[in-house]
């Protein structure tokens, strides 16, 4: 790369990341694009357009900011824009990164951020790459469910985002992570995966187990309201205090006591009115067995009677 081509200062993380130093694009204006978006211009970062497809999603959020719509044709612009984030699908990533290092102009001062829970940073394999001076690969990744494109731009505050890429893209990804109000969590390539299905357990897995209530109260005549009165705060509470890390919710119900005929009754329930949800139950109690027997709740001849209830029923 020659001299003449060096446009963007270079970036060091002892001076930090100045919003007004980093023009950004963003590349697939959907949900976490367009909040990702929001979030960056509410902090100070140049808007230099909005690409990808489809159309009406590219063209609504270019609207919104009074940016340039940049379709897909990328040629020159990572002489516009020194961040480019690309949120497209992940099976669509290599495409875009490949038409982005061929046709943008980038230097290595530039940097192409993703936001995918489990492609590495960047999703070419060295062969399709140039082999020469490259922009920084970064993958961002907020652990944080995003419903809706029209989220506000502070989202993403005190949320937790994953970080992966090279040293000096890891550096500017967690000074980027804390400009948004978040923190960052430094993760392998390796460990991207169980990292977000932790989340996926966590938030999906929340909301799954409700449904799953709400269908069991349905086989006795209780409908949502109940299950939003009487089950949902109590899920709720049972969630850690955000003000004591660490802190797991006490360990309560028939795993607690040891009381085999209740989870018995559970069982035979369960086959009865509602036998797909037989499998989900006993992997929820063997979990909060595993738990019971780490806090010493439960003598071995318990976790012995529990787990052959479990194994032949």
């Amino acid at each position: 790369m020659s001299e003449t081509s060096i446009r963007w200062p270079r970036f060091s993380p002892a001076a930090g990341m100045k919003p007004e130093e980093w023009p950004v694009a963003c590349i697939g204006p959907g949900r976490v694009g367009a909040t990702l978006t929001r979030a960056l211009v509410a902090r100070g970062f140049p808007l230099a357009g909005i690409g990808g497809i489809p159309d009406a999603d590219v063209e609504r959020l270019a609207g919104e900011f009074g940016a340039a719509v940049l379709g897909t044709d990328y040629t020159g612009l990572g002489t516009r824009a020194r961040l480019i984030v690309v949120t497209v699908p992940d099976d669509s990533l290599a495409e875009v990164f490949g038409e982005l290092l061929q046709t943008a102009a980038l230097e290595p001062e530039n940097c192409l951020l993703q936001t995918s829970a489990t492609v590495p940073a960047c999703p070419l394999p060295a062969s399709d790459r140039s082999g020469g001076e490259e922009p920084l690969f970064l993958s961002l990744h907020p652990m944080k469910p995003v419903p809706s494109a029209d989220l506000g731009p502070d989202h993403f505050t005190e949320v937790s985002f994953g970080v992966e890429g090279g040293e000096r893209a890891r550096s500017l990804g967690c000074e980027l992570a804390r400009l948004l109000g978040g923190q960052p969590v430094e993760l392998s390539a390796r460990d991207k995966p169980a990292y977000h299905a932790a989340g996926v357990l966590g938030f999906t897995g929340l909301a799954a187990l409700l449904e799953a209530v709400t269908e069991l109260a349905r086989t006795i005549g209780l409908g949502e309201e109940w299950v939003a009165r009487a089950i949902a705060p109590g899920m709720t509470a049972m969630l850690p205090d955000g003000s004591e890390p660490g802190r797991a919710p006490l360990l309560t119900g028939p795993v607690s006591r040891g009381d085999t005929a209740v989870i018995l009754a559970h069982l035979e329930a369960l086959e009865e009115s509602a036998p797909h949800l037989v499998p989900l139950y006993r992997e929820v109690t063997q979990v909060n067995m595993r738990r019971a027997e780490a806090d010493g709740l439960m003598d071995c001849d318990t976790l012995c009677a529990l787990r052959q209830l479990l194994e032949t029923f």
